[in-house]
């Protein structure tokens, strides 16, 4: 894949416009606007994408492309096009039933986003994963978004 594919655009400023999940519901079509696609496979893990579509493109692919045929996938797209943060609902306040379920039954919880090109390689690294990075894994903290809320 070249590098383009994994480059969030300038453009992508992300302000909410809704404060749960609730609200897209009762606001938006689902499978016209937005669709949830959701595998359950008792897995131990889920890959999770709750910005996917066009709100950060490109995730639900890398996701599911992570959880293969192995692990459990979840992805909250926005199918109709337009403005990047349409659809974006804050990860900490991210409701979508299927969703937490899904984490809900899981030991781990690997979400995915896509993050402006800062002109490195680095994969942020936020929650309590720090064990990946201690195992050898190429990542540095984010202190500004630490997925602990």
């Amino acid at each position: 894949m070249d590098d383009a594919f994994f480059q969030m655009p300038e453009r992508c400023l992300m302000v909410d416009r809704y404060k749960s999940f609730n609200e897209p519901a009762a606001n938006e079509r689902l499978d016209i606007d937005y669709r949830i696609r959701a595998l359950d496979r008792g897995s131990e893990a889920v890959i999770l994408v709750p910005h996917g579509g066009w709100i950060e493109p490109k995730t639900s692919e890398t996701a599911y492309a992570i959880a293969r045929t192995d692990l459990s996938f979840y992805t909250f797209e926005a199918i109709r096009i337009g403005t990047h943060g349409d659809f974006h609902i804050t990860s900490h306040r991210f409701d979508e039933p299927t969703a937490v379920g899904l984490v809900g039954r899981s030991w781990t919880a690997v979400s995915i986003h896509l993050r402006r090109n800062d002109g490195t390689d680095m994969v942020w690294l936020s929650g309590h994963a720090t064990h990946l990075r201690d195992a050898g894994f190429e990542a540095e903290l984010n202190e500004r978004l630490s997925g602990l809320d």
